[in-house]
């Protein structure tokens, strides 16, 4: 039983370390957003426009954000350094179609390159929880986990999280997922997999 317990305490500060380690990360990585600004934002100051709008707005809707709101923040100046998926329970079942190849290709048609889309959503987010090179690349050693995808080049129509539609002209549809390098399933119909 004693063992069981210490177990449990070496996991709960294993944890609290990893969460510190998360939020230096965040709030002192190098990024287009200044620290003095994301300082301000971890402590729920007051920040400038755009960003005080779209924070108010990310706290009280979480995961609510629309095309709106990124056009604002790109007009202020404030590109995303980083981007995913939005899936929980509300925005499954949204029109705007919250996953992660989805959001990728809307950012495409917002008018980021295929290169910048793929680093925001994979190397940058690496990079700032100190996990390169194992994670977010392909360099020899790291775990081979890979999302192979197909660029669709043609008109294609995407819905944001309040039902308006932009007009784009490639998708990032999903073909194969591979895990520690071995191919998981066949290709499944995006969004949805079965294991």
């Amino acid at each position: 039983m004693e063992r069981g317990i210490q177990d449990s305490h070496k996991a709960i500060h294993r944890h609290a370390n990893d969460l510190a380690a998360l939020l230096r990360a965040v709030l002192e990585s190098p990024a287009v957003t200044d620290l003095a600004t994301r300082a301000a934002a971890y402590r729920a100051d007051a920040l400038p426009p755009p960003l005080g709008q779209y924070a108010a707005r990310v706290a009280d809707e979480s995961g609510g954000i629309g095309d709106a709101e990124i056009e604002a923040l790109l007009a202020g100046g404030c590109a995303p350094d980083v981007i995913s998926s939005d899936i929980h329970v509300y925005s499954a079942n949204s029109p705007g179609m919250p996953y992660l190849p989805n959001v990728m290709s809307k950012f495409m048609a917002l008018g980021f390159t295929l290169e910048q889309v793929v680093a925001m959503a994979t190397s940058t987010p690496a990079k700032i929880i100190n996990r390169l090179p194992k994670l977010g690349t392909l360099q020899i050693g790291a775990p081979a986990d890979v999302a192979v995808m197909e660029l669709v080049e043609g008109p294609v129509s995407f819905v944001d999280t309040r039902n308006n539609k932009r007009d784009g002209k490639t998708l990032l549809k999903p073909v194969q997922t591979v895990i520690n390098g071995v191919p998981f399933g066949r290709p499944y119909q995006a969004p949805f997999a079965v294991r």
